[in-house]
């Protein structure tokens, strides 16, 4: 299963639980670790900082 697939898994198991949907800055994020241009902990800092500022 590559990145897109998992992702729409989790899109889909997401809208069953009636959860939201990831936001935009999340599938931005989701890109730049699947191209290997940033560590999941950096991805994880930078969304934190995200939902911070909001």
């Amino acid at each position: 299963m590559n990145i897109i697939e998992a992702l729409a898994q989790a899109d889909r198991h997401c809208d069953l639980e009636g959860l939201p949907p990831a936001s935009q800055e999340a599938r931005r994020l989701d890109i730049e670790l699947s191209a290997e241009r940033m560590s999941a902990d950096d991805a994880v800092r930078r969304l934190l900082a995200f939902y911070r500022l909001d």
